[in-house]
């Protein structure tokens, strides 16, 4: 079960994200269409019910994974008739097409049909040598499947222009999904991708070789015909194994509403045109926008462009289950959306489980995200993690393991930098030798080792969303902040007040951005002069700072008020840190708050340590002599198994992370956060207590760093 999971989530990543650097997952086209901000569905409406039909096509001779029950050949797929509802209605198959667009667009978007199986007359050869293409080979399918099915169904819009669709006939089916079981992955040496025009997944159903219109081809007796260029009346699927079918259908079915290859997501959080780097099939609050699925009575809209100060308070709940976000607009199509996700969207919830494979790349953790959009392109859109911004720089250069052909650059972090970059964004370099001019952060060398390691930060680092205690201001003093890479900041600031029982409370401060609380202190270090810790931070920039307050804990006791000093200060000596007799490494911890005029405190920032020992020497060390010798991450069964109702889970991580250990039922459904948290070398154990739960089986999973680890526990109570 743990390797298994372990694919699920990370095949995908390798297949997709190193192909190309800055690749999709899908063929799609690039354009200089102009799109129009909020308009709803491109080439088909956004709202109504669209049919489509869906095509499982088999080689006749094909021999890859013959008796994988997911698809055993000459057999339909295990979940073919979970992909789409013939009926709409409210209460859809969970999972399929139906479902998911019913929860993304609050009922609005009505997405039926029918599938069905289909095996070709003929074996790939026999195709080669008649020189047809991509094309030919779904036009015989589905004029095969002509003769028992009637397309009017599948004829139901008209396209009068871009976003602009009537509810009538026009001859032209509407969408004709055909996903391909295996092209050629069972006669690795033969290329029938490069032969068929097979090289990748396609919102089309591709070039016609054998016929005078390369394009078009008729069903139902010349009454209607389907139209086979890109956005015209269909979208191949290419593996079924291979990559998640579901995720790429949908992905190249959303071209049709969203636009072309420029209406593309960025990596690092979710979208319906997502790809590799994805946390969650789910659309986002932009997407959400533009196909009119919510509009000004959805979303909460503060207009930074108008004049005057204004301060708000906001609730919103789980942004996919209530379609309710805050947007700022600071200028013409430019807004931050604030979306709050506490996984109550079965999309959200069990995507780690899901039924269709290689589902996702990465994980949604609880909390507030903020995404940024300039324009209408993908290009302009990001997602703005909580953990900040750092000073970002190529050191390097790696050949890409995945790719022989690309040259990438290995970066590395200089520190906290508020004006730097963060890890979800391109960054632009000059670095001689790489393949392109701007990258995403793949590959970075390890400070202590200087080993070039790849942190996937686009997976989820557990520290991406803003939570109570940890991020909770975003304004033009904090880290992160709201200004661009050039230096362009915001006149506003949000607060994030509380998370009550899934419902979050936002204060929003339209141009008077000095009267949120002060940001996370940044950048908290403690040293030694010889006789006494000194902690040592960067100074809070907010213009009504008034001072800091210094925090302490001793061997793991709680933290104390040690101290305040001035807005000024950017260091403390911890004078009263002496002892009288010779001591053994006690641990001391050291984090501070800010303080502004009004009284208002900062968040705890960060903490860091240093160590006493004999003789009142302080120096950074391992506590215990065998965490030294610690170099491997590992989570080891709990104890007891089966439980009732508690255990012990033990762990160790070779070098400080983040470290994130979660509980899930079987459903793939979380039901505990056991760790979330910042921890040092070590073995360390946590208490699991399923006094609340149900009997059963349940999965907990260990990230930290590059490490993940699923294992299954059984409560029997």
């Amino acid at each position: 079960m743990k390797n298994y999971i372990i694919i699920l989530l990370l095949f995908s990543l390798y297949s997709l994200l190193f192909g190309d650097t800055n690749s999709n997952t899908s063929n799609c086209v690039s354009s200089t269409t102009s799109y129009t901000y909020g308009a709803g569905g491109y080439k088909l409406p956004s709202i109504g019910e669209v049919n489509i039909l869906i095509v499982f096509a088999q080689f006749k001779d094909d021999n890859y994974q013959i008796n994988n029950p997911r698809w055993e050949k000459n057999q339909a797929p295990q979940n073919m008739d979970k992909w789409l509802d013939q009926t709409w209605s409210t209460n859809p198959t969970q999972g399929s097409l139906t479902h998911y667009f019913n929860e993304m667009s609050g009922n609005k978007f009505k997405v039926t049909g029918k599938e069905i199986f289909i095996i070709t007359n003929k074996k790939r050869q026999e195709y080669k040598a008649l020189g047809w293409k991509r094309g030919d080979l779904n036009k015989e399918l589905i004029q095969r499947i002509d003769n028992t099915e009637d397309f009017s169904n599948y004829d139901n819009w008209k396209l009068n222009s871009n976003y602009n669709h009537s509810n009538v006939a026009d001859n032209k089916v509407d969408m004709v999904i055909v996903i391909w079981r295996n092209i050629g992955l069972d006669v690795p040496s033969s290329d029938y991708e490069s032969e068929f025009g097979f090289g990748d997944n396609y919102g089309s159903l591709g070039y016609i070789a054998k016929s005078s219109d390369h394009y078009n081809f008729d069903v139902d007796g010349g009454a209607r015909y389907l139209n086979t260029q890109d956005w015209g009346s269909g979208v191949t699927v290419r593996y079924y194994f291979t990559q998640d079918p579901f995720r790429v259908a949908l992905h190249e079915f959303n071209h049709y509403l969203l636009g072309h290859n420029d209406m593309h997501n960025g990596f690092g959080y979710w979208g319906m045109l997502a790809d590799w780097g994805t946390k969650s099939y789910t659309a986002n609050a932009f997407e959400m926008y533009q196909l009119q699925w919510a509009k000004s009575t959805s979303y909460y809209t503060v207009d930074l462009t108008s004049s005057g100060t204004q301060t708000i308070t906001k609730t919103i709940g789980d942004f996919l289950t209530t379609n309710k976000a805050i947007r700022i607009k600071y200028g013409t199509n430019k807004y931050f959306y604030i979306e709050n996700h506490q996984k109550s969207s079965w999309w959200e919830s069990h995507a780690p489980f899901s039924d269709h494979p290689n589902n996702i790349d990465g994980t949604v953790e609880n909390g507030i995200y903020i995404i940024r959009q300039e324009g209408i392109y993908g290009s302009g859109r990001q997602c703005i993690p909580a953990d900040g911004r750092n000073d970002w720089r190529v050191v390097d250069k790696i050949t890409n393991p995945y790719d022989p052909k690309k040259i990438l650059p290995v970066w590395k972090n200089y520190g906290i930098d508020p004006s730097g970059n963060h890890t979800l964004e391109s960054i632009t370099h000059n670095y001689p030798g790489c393949t392109e001019s701007t990258s995403i952060i793949y590959f970075v060398k390890n400070p202590n080792s200087g080993a070039v390691e790849e942190p996937k930060y686009y997976l989820g680092t557990g520290t991406q969303a803003f939570r109570i205690g940890y991020n909770e201001v975003f304004s033009k003093w904090s880290n992160p902040n709201n200004q661009k890479e050039n230096g362009n900041t915001i006149n506003f600031a949000i607060n994030l007040n509380s998370i009550n029982g899934g419902t979050a409370s936002i204060t929003i401060y339209k141009n008077n951005p000095q009267s949120a609380p002060p940001s996370k202190p940044q950048n908290i270090k403690v040293t030694s002069n010889g006789t006494h810790p000194v902690v040592s931070w960067d100074a809070n920039t907010e213009p009504d700072l008034a001072g800091y307050r210094i925090y302490r804990s001793v061997d793991g006791g709680s933290f104390l008020s040690l101290s305040y000093v001035n807005k000024y200060a950017t260091s403390y000596v911890d004078e009263s840190a002496k002892f009288s007799k010779p001591i053994w490494q006690v641990k001391m911890v050291y984090k501070i708050k800010a303080k502004d005029t009004q009284g208002k405190y900062s968040v705890y920032s960060n903490s860091d340590y240093i160590y006493a020992e004999e003789n009142n020497i302080w120096k950074k060390a391992v506590k215990k002599a065998e965490e030294k010798s610690i170099t491997t991450y590992s989570v080891s069964q709990n104890f007891p198994n089966p439980l009732n109702p508690t255990t012990t889970i033990s762990y160790q991580i070779p070098k400080a992370g983040n470290v994130q250990i979660k509980v899930y039922d079987v459903l793939g459904k979380e039901v505990a956060l056991l760790v979330n948290e910042q921890k040092e070398p070590g073995r360390y154990t946590v208490q699991f207590d399923a006094s609340n739960l149900p009997s059963g089986l349940y999965f907990y999973r260990m990230q930290s760093g590059n490490f993940t680890d699923v294992r299954k526990m059984l409560l029997m109570k």
